[in-house]
């Protein structure tokens, strides 16, 4: 006999399990400090002798003390202010895309000249030179094996 499944007989949910509020486990026992114990060691006091002090005596006497003035600074000389240079004669604009890149990199030599110019007393403090700017760019060169394996997955 075969059974058919009907919709009105359906499997009886199950009830749920009446839960007991979950409970923290019990502390552990702390354990027990360890008992006091009182430990008495006594130790003798040793008395040294006293040891004989002996004058020392110097080879020679130290001179008195005297205040010697200090040597003055001599002052540097004055460097004799630099002579102008000529400014290059502006070249033409080149027909590149890229006229704006030209006309920043001639304009920091420009300063770097004139800077000069205006030498401000010799000072011991740091003094700002600007960053380094590099005169030409050459693409770099890679050995065929590295070049080889560029752009694939390891």
């Amino acid at each position: 006999m075969r059974r058919r499944w009907l919709p009105e007989q359906e499997a009886p949910t199950p009830q749920p399990v009446e839960t007991a509020p979950q409970q923290a486990p019990p502390p552990m026992p702390a354990p027990e400090p360890p008992p006091v114990v009182e430990i008495t060691i006594s130790l003798p006091e040793v008395e040294l002798p006293d040891e004989p002090v002996e004058p020392v005596e110097m080879d020679s006497e130290l001179p008195e003390l005297t205040e010697v003035e200090p040597e003055p600074e001599p002052e540097p000389e004055p460097e004799p202010a630099p002579e102008p240079t000529p400014e290059p004669a502006p070249q033409e604009a080149p027909a590149e895309p890229a006229p704006a890149a030209t006309t920043a990199e001639q304009s920091e030599p420009a300063e770097r000249e004139a800077a000069p110019a205006a030498e401000p007393a010799p000072s011991n403090e740091p003094v700002s030179v600007g960053q380094a700017t590099p005169t030409s760019r050459v693409n770099p060169s890679y050995p065929p094996r590295a070049a080889a394996g560029y752009g694939k997955a390891l």
